[in-house]
């Protein structure tokens, strides 16, 4: 079995610090994204992993 440290995986493209329009650009391509009428984006996401080995609980107290 592969670990994380054992598999590479290279991007297409590296874009470093795009711009907004590059980004509102980048955001309408998106199948589930919707503009709003404040012609603003709202992207819907889905959970895809919420299995009980993948959840932490977190607390402040010890």
């Amino acid at each position: 079995m592969a670990t994380l440290n054992q598999i590479t995986i290279e991007p297409k493209e590296t874009i470093f610090r795009p711009g907004v329009e590059l980004l509102r650009e980048l955001t309408a391509n998106m199948p589930n994204a919707h503009c709003t009428g404040f012609d603003n984006y709202n992207v819907h996401t889905k959970v895809l992993s919420r299995s009980k080995k993948s959840t932490y609980i977190i607390d402040d107290d010890p």
